[in-house]
């Protein structure tokens, strides 16, 4: 360990843009940092490139882990290894300045908490983060303000917390929340443990166009596949994370079961009429 900041970056076959992020970690005058490489069974040199990196350490985490997976090998990784913070950052994104470094700023000022930066989509929409409404649609915060604030949760590609916050609310879940929701499952369960997540306003991430998910839809994975928006098991358990349980969660959770279920019909819809996938 060099750093008591450790960076993990979750992959699969993106050597290049894996490599491009890591130079912007370990360039000149920023944040020293160790990156945690957390490769999914990449075939195209990225394993090989990456390690042979300063201060670099890739971990093979096997094939069939996705997001949260490989996140929450890394994470826990780190603080095996002894790191004090824990920054977990998406490979596909921009930024100006040391990201690191204003990021562990903030995390000292805000000690015991997460910390998440301003993020711009590719379309240019502001993102914020947003605020859990348990009988309604949940509030996002799109405002393009330079204060920080308060929210309950945000996008899990940019997250900076000190690795005594894990001890408080445990590590990822890659059983229930394999891909999706592996971010907000986790931000809710921080919440109820009394840990606040602090989107500050003059910290920005550029984020690149995502996956298109649509044309994946198949009428008998929608519930099960691991990067179905639709999967049966993080749907429950990002519930159960909102309402402090399963139970109040299936009892209470009736505008929730609607749009899941109003959102599972169209997906299927697609998935037979659009993709002609059964």
């Amino acid at each position: 360990m060099e750093s008591q900041v450790a960076v993990v970056v979750p992959t699969y076959n993106r050597c290049e843009i894996s490599l491009r992020v890591i130079t912007r970690l370990l360039r000149v005058g920023c944040e020293p940092v160790d990156v945690i490489i957390c490769d999914s069974g990449s075939t195209d040199g990225t394993v090989e490139r990456c390690a042979a990196l300063k201060s670099v350490r890739v971990i093979d985490v096997g094939s069939d882990a996705w997001w949260t997976g490989a996140v929450d090998v890394g994470v826990r990784a780190a603080a095996l290894s002894g790191h004090k913070w824990i920054v977990v950052l998406n490979d596909d994104l921009k930024w100006d300045g040391d990201l690191i470094g204003a990021l562990f700023s903030a995390s000292l000022a805000h000690p015991g908490n997460i910390i998440v930066p301003k993020q711009v989509e590719h379309s240019g929409k502001i993102f914020r983060g947003g605020f859990v409404r348990n009988c309604a649609r949940d509030r996002t915060v799109d405002e393009d303000s330079k204060e920080d604030i308060y929210v309950d949760f945000s996008n899990g590609c940019c997250i900076c917390t000190d690795a005594e916050t894990f001890s408080r609310v445990g590590y990822f879940n890659p059983t229930q929340c394999p891909h999706l929701g592996g971010d907000m499952e986790f931000f809710l369960r921080a919440k109820a443990k009394g840990v606040l997540t602090f989107s500050l306003g003059d910290v920005c991430i550029e984020q690149m166009p995502s996956t298109p998910l649509r044309g994946r839809y198949r009428i008998r994975s929608l519930l099960t596949a691991p990067d179905s928006p639709y999967k049966l098991t993080t749907y429950c358990a990002v519930g159960a994370a909102r309402f402090g349980g399963v139970f109040p969660f299936v009892f209470f959770g009736f505008y929730h079961h609607i749009m899941f279920g109003a959102g599972l019909l169209k997906a299927a819809a697609i998935a037979v009429i659009l993709n002609r996938k059964w």
